[in-house]
């Protein structure tokens, strides 16, 4: 069966594009000042567009708990009457530039990883890793200690490690992929070495900037306690690995999650 016109060039151009990417950590900022079409209203989740009934489990709950952590709803009833009147728009992160760890939920004032494609300049955006507790809001749970953390990771982690990123120019993720595939990491279950290897990279920067030392040490004790920290840069990474769409296999990566809320040995 004969190929359609032009699909072996697409598709040569598609491995090209994928072997030279070059991923940079740029910035790390909220999610309304960085991603396009973000609006206040609005919350991303992974995998395809789907009719609000549609959502189900985990991920509708994931979906419910960042409204109201936004602010949007002050309770679940509350979510579902607004989604249904409009007033809450569920999108999905691919349409966005972003891509999502299993539910994959973006509130607008989420901060996000910003990765730009230095050799083409385009950006992929992903969140940061909630942390080492099993109760997260991308696994279906929200509560008062979910709120929490989620606050920290705003108010401390992301601001200093912001800090640090734009002290160094950006942190170029490529050889830090390739050396932590050669100690052992896989980048999705396994990402210590990566994790550490990052780190290393923030150290000097965190030590030197303008952030203050208690806010330096609480971000190096976090990261210190996930082993999963690295995981989202990788997804971003990976996010902006664009290719032509005539390629014959090319279909972005999203995580759907779509069980009842429970901690996973895997993240």
């Amino acid at each position: 069966m004969d190929s359609p016109p032009g699909l072996e060039n697409a598709n040569l151009e598609a491995m090209r594009r994928m072997a030279q990417a070059d991923p940079v950590l740029v910035d790390v900022a909220p999610a309304i000042d960085v991603v396009p079409g973000m609006a206040p209203n609005m919350v991303l989740t992974s995998g395809a567009p789907l009719a609000w009934y549609d959502y189900v489990g985990g991920q509708r709950a994931a979906i419910m708990g960042g409204a109201i952590y936004e602010g949007l709803a002050r309770d679940q009833d509350g979510v579902e009457r607004k989604i249904s009147r409009g007033e809450i728009v569920v999108a999905p992160c691919h349409e966005h530039g972003c891509v999502g760890s299993v539910a994959g939920i973006f509130p607008s004032s989420m901060p996000v990883f910003v990765v730009e494609n230095a050799e083409r300049g385009n950006r992929a955006f992903c969140n940061f890793y909630e942390g080492p507790s099993p109760k997260r809001l991308n696994y279906g749970v929200y509560d008062a200690d979910v709120h929490a953390a989620l606050d920290y990771i705003r108010d401390v982690i992301a601001p200093t490690t912001g800090d640090a990123v734009r002290a160094l120019g950006g942190v170029p993720l490529r050889p830090l992929v390739r050396r932590a595939f050669h100690r052992g990491d896989e980048l999705h279950s396994l990402n210590t070495a990566a994790t550490l290897l990052f780190t290393r990279e923030l150290v000097p920067a965190l030590l030197g900037s303008s952030s203050q030392l208690q806010r330096t040490q609480d971000t190096l004790a976090f990261i210190a306690q996930s082993d999963y920290f690295f995981l989202r840069l990788s997804m971003a990474a990976a996010r902006r690995r664009r290719m032509p769409r005539t390629a014959s296999r090319v279909r972005a990566s999203s995580r759907r999650w779509p069980c009842p809320a429970a901690s996973s040995p895997f993240e």
